[in-house]
């Protein structure tokens, strides 16, 4: 009886141990889960009231891409160069980190965070490595993403967007990081959709009778005048489009490029 009563204890005292192992120490070497947006580190055991709202912080940025001296496959592009590629990020405007609910700042989603509105972006072209480092940088949640390069002859892999803490959690040391390292995700490559097939030559139909044609001379200068009209219109249409979208800009902040 008394053996049977010594194995329930050391059962008991086995489970409760197990009980007290924290289950987010399996998810916290990149303090960021498969679904999450947001890259906060492990904030496990940390106080966020303990954050120097006056802190400013670094983010390193390595942007990652394939080799531009490998060989393309049949029908494929090369691979640009990672070196000045431009990487971006705009603090999320109406986040407060200190002594805020940083559970429900971890579920928040890229759309959430541009539809609260984004500060003015910093813009750095990256190195050849395809490193950047922003300085600076105040206290804040982030949103991190890439611009298109204008080159078309080459392909080159995007930044998937995400959000990141300034600082970010280090549970092992106790403390906030502000001087913190991320390597993005990128974008899954994108497969080309076919084209349309080419249509054959629409058939030539003869003028109908009585009509006649119109000589070559008045047949140009007519699309001449007409070109020129169109030409203008669409001139002056792109200008006030600029410029609404620069106004637009300059109200909202936000991005810089797509």
């Amino acid at each position: 009886m008394k053996g049977i009563r010594r194995r329930l204890k050391a059962g008991l005292w086995i489970l409760t141990a197990l009980s007290l192992i924290p289950v987010t120490a399996w998810a916290a070497e990149t303090g960021r889960s498969a679904k999450s947006e947001v890259v906060t580190g492990d904030i496990t055991g940390l106080n966020t009231a303990a954050i120097d709202p006056a802190a400013v912080g670094k983010l390193h940025i390595t942007k990652t891409g394939g080799n531009p001296f490998d060989e393309p496959a049949a029908g494929q592009l090369p691979v640009g160069p990672v070196a000045g590629q431009i990487i971006q990020i705009s603090r999320v405007k109406g986040v407060n980190l200190v002594g805020a609910d940083w559970e429900r700042i971890r579920r928040m989603s890229v759309s959430e965070a541009k539809n609260n509105g984004l500060e003015t972006a910093k813009t750095m072209a990256a190195d050849g490595s395809g490193k950047v480092v922003f300085s600076n940088l105040p206290v804040g949640l982030y949103l991190v993403s890439d611009c298109k390069p204008a080159d078309t002859s080459h392909k080159y892999p995007r930044i998937q967007p995400f959000l990141i803490t300034v600082p970010t959690g280090n549970a092992n040391l106790h403390t906030w990081n502000f001087n913190t390292e991320v390597t993005p995700k990128m974008m899954p490559e994108e497969t080309p959709a076919p084209g349309p097939s080419p249509n054959p030559a629409s058939p030539r139909t003869a003028p109908a009778p009585g009509r006649g044609t119109l000589s070559k001379m008045a047949v140009t200068g007519a699309m001449a005048a007409g070109s020129a009209l169109l030409a203008a219109a669409l001139l002056w249409a792109g200008i006030l489009i600029l410029g609404g979208r620069r106004r637009r800009n300059e109200n909202r902040g936000g991005r810089v490029c797509n």
